[in-house]
């Protein structure tokens, strides 16, 4: 199975990332967790962009040199015209352009949002059979598929999905025009999503996901609510997703694997920009430290 799937895709995982230059130093600290945990792995990083210059770019490929960024900026688009809802900012619209902009010779690509680190290995997850469906995520643990079934008339049973980690059928999406379509109904006049694009692109790919574990999207309700009772023994995510409104560039972040960006942070060109921005001393770091050697793994 794993070598048809490496011939079927290749042996370099396609990751695609959205941001804008406000979130470029995360996106730095996401790529180098990216590199650390997969040495030897080729990994080539689709950036989709609103507006970084030349010089924001090369402080990022310091953070990753073993990875090959290609970067697409997405100008006068119409998902740019979407509105900011809290912590959902208007780059996390741009996913909803890959398909325009990605070379069509890509079949599959790993979105990440870039809240994220990465502890371990990719390629399971990139090598992942779909099984005829048009992608998989994980389970939002916050969300109530029967209630957003009922606003929107979809089928039950049904999941919802967080969209932070998608792993495309890029075929199948294009086939599909699901981004489109995920477009057209934040379009529709007095069109009103709680969670923006990640509402109507569970509307869109309803029933049509494969659900994957929780470690391939760790998210911040897994710790705290009966979600977690869906975890058994000692569990070490491999993407951890910064999930609300909270994030580990805060020097108030209680996050117990806060401590992974800070220790990718630090090794990177971002550090003392982040750090002084977010009030994180040496008194936070050392907090986040002693926290996540005394909680990972015990979820």
């Amino acid at each position: 199975m794993k070598r048809n799937m490496r011939s079927a895709f290749g042996d370099v995982i396609e990751i695609v990332c959205g941001t804008d230059i406000n979130y470029i130093p995360h996106l730095g600290v996401l790529l180098r967790s990216i590199a650390v945990a997969n040495r030897g792995q080729p990994i080539r990083a689709h950036i989709l962009h609103d507006g970084v210059d030349e010089t924001a770019k090369l402080t990022v490929a310091q953070c990753a040199p073993a990875i090959k960024l290609e970067w697409y900026e997405i100008a006068d688009h119409q998902a740019l015209g979407f509105r900011p809802l809290l912590q959902i900012t208007r780059a996390t619209y741009l996913r909803l352009t890959m398909t325009e902009v990605l070379p069509t010779s890509m079949p599959r690509a790993l979105f990440l949002d870039v809240d994220m680190t990465v502890t371990g290995k990719l390629l399971p997850l990139w090598e992942t059979d779909l099984k005829g469906n048009v992608c998989a995520a994980v389970k939002d643990p916050g969300g109530n598929a029967e209630k957003f079934a009922s606003q929107h008339s979809l089928p039950l049973p049904g999941q919802y999905f967080n969209a932070g980690v998608l792993l495309l059928d890029l075929d199948k999406v294009r086939a599909g025009r699901y981004l489109e379509r995920s477009i057209a109904l934040l379009a529709e006049p007095g069109a009103h999503y709680e969670f923006a694009d990640q509402d109507a692109l569970n509307i869109v790919l309803w029933n049509q996901w494969l659900p994957l574990d929780a470690k391939w999207n760790f998210q911040r309700k897994f710790y705290y609510d009966s979600a977690a009772s869906a975890l058994s023994g000692r569990f070490e995510p491999v993407i951890i997703h910064y999930t609300e409104k909270l994030k580990p560039w805060r020097h108030d972040e209680w996050h117990p694997y806060a401590w992974i960006y800070l220790k990718n942070l630090l090794r990177t060109p971002y550090r003392r920009q982040v750090t002084l921005k977010g009030g994180i001393g040496w008194q936070t770091g050392c907090k986040w430290w002693l926290r996540y050697r005394l909680k990972r793994g015990r979820f």
